[in-house]
């Protein structure tokens, strides 16, 4: 693994921390079970569960929901596997730009990796902007779950400080990754440069 590929893996460590702080506050969390339900927990406080079809239980007990109030905590679960998605792509749009960034420092800057390298940073950058803004719906949903149903209220502990947190943090990763795939150019420019000087009569 090449230095850069070094910087993009630490940079995508980073982006992961990002995205799991958005999902905590302090000591509360919200998690995925494996089979989609969201599961939140909170200190002091009876753990709750919303499945992927809308029910909402809380310490193992059900809560009665309207039809409106189900539909949209189905949705607020949905929203959930959206990002996780998200992520998984950030994740093979940073090994792509890895790869690419590598592959501009072994030939030394041409055209072609040039190219390639800018469009995978352009995505990336997107992809990043995209995630906070699934962020961002997931918590106007549960802000609005949280307005109608007070068994939930207590378990609403995602706020918009987080989705400004996100935005800051995947800034900085996106303009990182930009540096980091400068320095790859200029590196792969320079050892050409010198690998050609040596060849000189």
């Amino acid at each position: 693994m090449g230095i850069t590929q070094r910087r993009v893996s630490v940079l995508l460590a980073a982006l992961a921390m990002t995205l799991l702080g958005a999902c905590s506050v302090s000591t509360s969390s919200v998690d995925v079970a494996l089979n989609g339900d969201v599961v939140i927990h909170v200190p002091f406080k009876l753990t709750a569960r919303v499945t992927t079809a809308g029910d909402l239980s809380i310490g193992g007990q059900s809560v009665r929901v309207t039809p409106a109030q189900r539909a949209a905590l189905a949705q607020y679960d949905r929203q959930f596997t959206v990002i996780r998605q998200a992520g998984r792509a950030i994740g093979e749009a940073g090994q792509r730009m890895s790869a690419s960034i590598d592959h501009e420092t072994a030939h030394a800057g041409s055209s072609a990796a040039v190219g390639t390298v800018h469009r995978d940073v352009a995505g990336f950058s997107t992809s990043l902007a995209g995630l906070c803004d699934q962020v961002s719906t997931l918590v106007a949903l549960q802000d609005s779950i949280a307005a109608t149903l007070p068994a939930f209220r207590p378990y609403a502990v995602l706020t918009q400080d987080k989705v400004r947190a996100c935005r800051a943090g995947t800034g900085v990763a996106g303009a990182a990754v930009r540096m980091a795939a400068g320095v790859a150019r200029w590196g792969g420019r320079a050892a050409h440069a010198a690998s050609t000087a040596g060849k000189a009569p």
